[in-house]
Parts: C-alpha cells; structure tokens; sequence
C-alpha cells in the first residue's frame, strides 16, 4: 500500500530506490527522447532547450522529436540564426502549414517539471 511508502531525501536514497526498483515508464520515455535529443545536439552542434523565466529552471532539451502545437515536430521547423547569433522565429516547413514559430506541446508530465503526476 501507498500509505506506508518511504519518499527518499537524499540523493543515496533516490539511488537505491532506482537500483532497487527501476525507473518508472514515464521517466525511461523521456529519458529515451532525452538521449535522442542529446545525440542530434551533439552531431548538428545546437543544443536547445525550454526554459522557464517564471521558475528560472531548464524544463527540458527540445530536439527533432519534439512536437509544436501545429502538431508537426521540430524537425519540420527551420531554424533561423539572427545577426547577433541568437535565435530567431521558426517557421514550419511543412507544406500547407501557417505556423510562423516553433510553440512546444509537452507530452509528458516530467517535460515541464511536473514528475508528481507521473
């Protein structure tokens, strides 16, 4: 039963756990699609990654398997470098889509940093 479960405080704790128990499903998912996202950042040379100004915290890497609210992933965004090598507006490349910039849609709880749901 839950009512007598044991949260872990440290981080020795939390390894145990994991040792002993496993990863749950939703954090081995974005575990995968973080490594994917690493390995795309590490051969193309940009790392981008969502950020939160309100919670001043990095919610989560973006990368090609990310999906914007156009329901196409980044992939399918352009990636525009400014002048001043900032970032621009991502438009959708795909045919027929009107999306001028890239908006993440999460999938996952733990992508916004909401790993209680989970």
């Amino acid at each position: 039963k839950m009512m007598n479960a044991v949260q872990p405080k440290t981080p020795d704790a939390v390894l145990a756990a994991l040792t002993q128990y496993g990863a749950a499903v939703g954090a081995k998912k974005m575990m995968i699609w973080e490594f994917k996202h690493a390995k795309q950042a590490i051969s193309s040379g940009t790392y981008v990654n969502l950020y939160n100004t309100c919670r001043d915290v990095e919610c989560t890497r973006i990368g090609k398997f990310s999906r914007c609210f156009c329901n196409h992933g980044y992939g399918k965004h352009s990636l525009k470098i400014l002048k001043n090598k900032r970032f621009g507006k991502n438009p959708c490349g795909e045919e027929g889509c009107k999306c001028d910039n890239f908006l993440f849609m999460f999938r996952r709880p733990e992508e916004i940093g909401q790993y209680h749901l989970t």
